[in-house]
């Protein structure tokens, strides 16, 4: 499955290396054939360019809708080093700080709860 999904993994298939020009990539509105020729520059099958790429992908985005934009934005993201500790800090906080509150919160709620049935005052033993 390419960046995009399936389309753009049957478009890639019918890319030919003269599709893979700034002209051509300009002037193209169909958004499959443009998949297509994004898949093919990433892959490095027909060399390596960068600034092609960055254009098809322009080209790309100003065709597609607002929610396929933002599929295919989250399907490009790579996770930073920095996201990747601030998850972990976020993980080791809760279950270094937050989780003995909630543990004596509940405790305190079930002694609340049931020990008034388990207590019975003095003036009211027979």
């Amino acid at each position: 499955m390419g960046l995009m999904g399936d389309a753009g993994t049957q478009a890639a298939e019918e890319i030919t290396a003269d599709m893979l020009d700034y002209t051509y990539v300009q002037e193209c509105t169909d958004a499959n054939k443009l998949r297509g020729i994004l898949e093919k520059l990433t892959s490095n099958e027909f060399g390596h360019y960068p600034d092609l790429e960055v254009k098809a992908k322009e080209k790309l985005l100003s065709l597609l809708s607002p929610a396929e934009v933002t599929k295919f934005r989250r399907l490009e993201h790579r996770t930073t080093d920095s996201e990747v500790a601030d998850a972990q800090f976020a993980v080791s906080y809760v279950r270094c700080d937050v989780l003995p509150v909630l543990l004596h919160d509940l405790a305190f709620y079930f002694y609340s709860l049931y020990m008034p049935i388990l207590y019975v005052p003095a003036c009211l033993r027979g």
